[in-house]
């Protein structure tokens, strides 16, 4: 399994596997809705999803 950290800050979202940076931007548009995963021409599973609101 790989673990994936998603960090969305104001307009600020920074992507981790593993522990490493993978991605990141600033602009993204803040709305509310629904969180979809997907993948891209093969299978995946999920497994141990938990939203954490940041406080600040």
């Amino acid at each position: 399994w790989n673990e994936y950290e998603i960090i969305v800050d104001g307009d600020h979202v920074v992507l981790k596997i593993n522990g490493q940076i993978v991605n990141e931007g600033t602009g993204a548009e803040v709305v509310p809705g629904k969180i979809c995963l997907q993948s891209e021409g093969a299978e995946i599973h999920f497994r141990n999803i938990r939203l954490i609101p940041i406080l600040k």
